[in-house]
């Protein structure tokens, strides 16, 4: 299972795997026999993927449609949903609304997230019991609902 993103109202650069090669170091074959120096050793023989220039990059913080996939691909999808967000599902929107698909998608787990952006800044500052003036969304860990079934 691997992370990926869908198209979303963001239009920024967003992040990518490092290229998987073969030839990395198996550590725990150095850790079991204690044996530091031959790991740092096949550490500095070893492809470095991390440090080389990966194409579809860039410094202008561009968008690189590469990074998505097709929601159809899911099999589960985190969402936040904001208090203000739509009670019916609209899958032509720039943010549906996933969690409002009931045919599709089963809320598997959800906490709250104060949405900063419709909160009081002192009650977001300052933490009073029973204070008002805060505002909450809640991110949800979806499954699709043919894995219950």
């Amino acid at each position: 299972m691997r992370l990926k993103f869908l198209r979303s109202s963001f239009r920024g650069l967003l992040p990518k795997y490092f290229a998987e090669e073969g030839g990395g170091v198996d550590v725990e074959r150095f850790l079991e026999r204690g044996d530091v120096k031959g790991y740092l050793k096949a550490l500095r023989k070893a492809p470095r993927s991390t440090s080389r220039v990966v194409e579809g990059m860039n410094d202008i913080n561009k968008e690189e449609l590469d990074r998505y996939v097709d929601v159809s691909t899911c099999d589960y999808l985190v969402d936040y949903i904001s208090p203000t967000a739509p009670s019916k599902y609209d899958p032509s929107s720039d943010e549906p609304n996933y969690a409002a698909d009931t045919k599709v998608w089963v809320k598997h787990q959800c906490v709250p997230f104060l949405d900063a952006s419709r909160s009081n800044r002192w009650a977001r500052a300052f933490w009073v019991p029973g204070g008002k003036g805060k505002t909450w969304g809640e991110y949800c860990l979806l499954r699709r609902r043919e894995h219950d079934e």
